[in-house]
């Protein structure tokens, strides 16, 4: 048929308690690509890649609503903590938790690991953020919104006014330097030559007499 519903349980060794019976639904028109019927197909199919389509949400999908359970159950029967991370939350849990984060601290997040690089590159959150750092999105910019995302439109905004910030701080570094000369500084007055005026010199009546010269 169309839908294809997966079961899941834990059971103990020696089948003292169990946990409880988990399931969810898959629609094949939502996960398989053209020519196929329904998802059981693939199973006779050489290249399944090549037959699916959606496998991120597929994935999202199976690990949010049956393996996650599965092994918070499992957990349990253990007698152990379940694990607490944020790669356990459902895609929607994490992408509100990343939606109190700046822009800078949400591409961070993304360098991280692909689950979240999945996540914090949502358009849900780069738009939110577009609209509160630089306000409305130009007509001329819908292109590379429809190719790229938000993400790139956020950056290259971001580049632009990084680079204003650059332009501006130069400037006032400009405006505070002197750019006229300096005046040199007075070196000793002028003295002309003559009898009673001699030039700077050393031995002979200069020495005996240094005001009057050769009157002496």
């Amino acid at each position: 048929g169309r839908f294809l519903v997966v079961y899941g349980t834990i059971v103990q060794v020696d089948n003292s308690c169990s946990s409880h019976v988990n399931w969810v639904c898959l629609d094949s028109a939502e996960f398989i690509a053209a020519g196929q019927t329904c998802l059981t197909d693939l199973s006779t199919v050489p290249d399944q890649g090549a037959r699916l389509r959606n496998t991120r949400q597929l994935w999202a999908t199976l690990k949010d609503r049956l393996s996650m359970r599965l092994l918070k159950e499992m957990c349990l029967l253990s007698g152990l903590e379940p694990p607490a991370a944020l790669v356990q939350l459902p895609d929607d849990l994490k992408q509100h938790c990343l939606s109190f984060l700046p822009a800078a601290a949400l591409a961070s997040v993304a360098c991280t690991c692909k689950e979240l690089r999945f996540v914090a590159d949502s358009n849900n959150l780069w738009e939110r953020l577009f609209h509160s750092d630089f306000g409305e999105l130009r007509s001329a910019e819908e292109a590379t919104l429809r190719t790229h995302g938000w993400k790139a439109v956020y950056h290259i905004h971001f580049r632009k006014r990084r680079r204003q910030l650059e332009l501006l701080s130069m400037q006032r570094q400009l405006h505070q330097r002197q750019w006229w000369p300096q005046q040199p500084t007075p070196g000793p007055p002028f003295v002309p030559p003559g009898p009673f005026f001699p030039t700077f010199g050393v031995g002979g009546e200069y020495d005996r007499f240094p005001a009057i010269g050769g009157m002496g």
